[in-house]
């Protein structure tokens, strides 16, 4: 890194060089940061699918299991085997409840947050240093 420059010191256009060679280095710098945040973000997103996915298998296992003991409800009055595939079917939508919930939970509310933060913030010094 090198030494700031003493703005008085400077004649215009080394003035107006030094801004656009620092503004040019900002930019790569951001550009740089938004690629991280961006791949952190697919990351979490992927985790989040498989979760859900899992889910909406054992979810689709447990209606399948409620449908068969209706099934056999209709067709036995009383039988024990229809409330064997009911208890199955009970846990399997219970669990997949909770990975739906666990799934749901991590998903990414705001993409991008601390990139965005920035920019704001650097927009915001900008408009203040134009004023």
């Amino acid at each position: 890194m090198r030494e700031p420059s003493i703005p008085q010191a400077l004649s215009n256009q080394s003035l107006i060089d030094e801004i656009l060679a620092n503004s040019s280095l900002l930019i790569n710098r951001q550009v740089k940061l938004a690629k991280l945040e961006l791949l952190d973000d697919l990351e979490k997103g992927k985790s989040t699918a498989k979760s859900l996915g899992a889910a909406a298998a054992l979810l689709y296992g447990g209606i399948l299991f409620l449908l068969a003991a209706a099934s056999v409800v209709i067709g036995q009055a009383l039988g024990s085997l229809a409330i064997g595939m009911l208890l199955v079917a009970g846990g399997l939508l219970a669990i997949g409840g909770v990975v739906g919930a666990i799934g749901w939970s991590s998903r990414i509310r705001k993409p991008m947050a601390r990139s965005l933060n920035e920019l704001n913030q650097e927009i915001s010094w900008t408009r203040q240093q134009l004023s």
